[in-house]
Parts: C-alpha cells; structure tokens; sequence
C-alpha cells in the first residue's frame, strides 16, 4: 500500500508501468501461498480489492496525474519522439566506422543532441556514447540476468530476479535505468538474490 502510494503520486508514468509485473507477482506469490487457508486468502483479496479503490480514489483526485493521463492518450511523451529519433539519427548517419562501433564517448548524448539532452533510454544512450560494442555489452548483462532466472528452481530468488529485470529493462527503455541514481535500490535485492543463489 505504501509503495503504490508513492508510485502514484510520484506521477511518473514511466514508474507506474514498471510496478505493474513486481505488484502482480507479490498478489501471486501471497495468493499462492496461503491458498490452503480459506481466512487468510480472504484477507488477501480484500487488500487487493482496497488498494485497488485506494488507487483509484487517489488518481482521481489528483488533477495533475488526470492531466498527465489525458496528455498520454493524445500522444505527448515529454517530446521523447524527437529525442529519440535525434539520437537514432546521429548514431546512423555517422559516417565513421569508430563512431558506429564505440560511439561519441562519455555524454555524447549531452554534447551531440537535440537541447543537450540525455537520450531518455539507455539503449540509444548506450548506442551513441558507446556505439554497438557498449550496447552488446549491456545486452549481455540483461540476458546473464535472464540465465540466472532460468537455472535457478528457487521460486523467491526467481521471483525478485524477474522483478528487478522487469523494472529495470522497462525503465532502460524509456528512461535512464542504468545511470539513475534510483537504480541502486534494485541493486539491494538483486545483489541479495544473486548471493542467496551462490550459497545455495
């Protein structure tokens, strides 16, 4: 409740989407769990039931979340088209063979693009600052990520490596997972995770 709380009021649309797979998965795993109590399920579907008009109170009673909703639906994303297909652009129109494969450097992003502004996705990030050798590297970290859920049977550390990945990929796509300074409250229970499975 607490989480969906500031999730909301956050009025970020980008953290909202990416709570969605995490949230689910906690309902899941408590349903899951306490099936074979009849008292305790019960308990569990009316939390579900009161968040959800919790939420609902909450988002419409907040003009600015309306208006930010309203300007989703017509298609605004805080000009993230333009950003994205400068960065795109500068990174394919490249005619060196070094920028193509490593990029503009550090912050290339901030010195080549469109109002100096960052690409809003680590993959165009990562594509321009680091060309197709930086984007490969970090695709190897979300498909190791994806090997340690597969290999692991330990339905917890399965659980909260899916919902780090989830969170941070879909943040990576239309925002900056990897260099937000938010992201180390993923590495806590991914770091956690990862050593739990190493014990084990």
């Amino acid at each position: 409740a607490v989480c969906v709380f500031f999730i909301i009021t956050s009025v970020k649309r980008g953290n909202i989407i990416a709570s969605i797979i995490p949230i689910i998965l906690i309902f899941w795993v408590s349903l899951r769990d306490y099936r074979g109590s009849f008292f305790k399920t019960i308990i569990i579907i009316a939390v579900i039931v009161g968040l959800f008009y919790f939420a609902r109170d909450l988002i419409l009673e907040n003009d600015y979340f309306l208006y930010r909703y309203q300007k989703t639906l017509e298609g605004s994303t805080s000009n993230r088209g333009l950003i994205y297909s400068s960065a795109w652009n500068l990174w394919a129109s490249s005619d060196s063979i070094i920028n193509l494969l490593f990029g503009y450097g550090y912050d290339g992003t901030i010195t080549h693009l469109y109002n100096n502004y960052r690409a809003h996705s680590d993959w165009l990030e990562f594509l321009v600052d680091y060309g197709l050798i930086g984007i490969s590297f970090y695709l190897v970290i979300f498909c190791s990520i994806v090997g340690l859920i597969k290999n692991t049977h330990d339905l917890s550390i399965k659980l909260v490596l899916i919902s780090v990945l989830s969170i941070w990929f879909l943040k990576s796509c239309y925002s900056m997972a990897l260099i937000d300074e938010g992201t180390v409250l993923l590495a806590v229970p991914f770091g956690c995770a990862i050593g739990y499975y190493k014990n084990i």
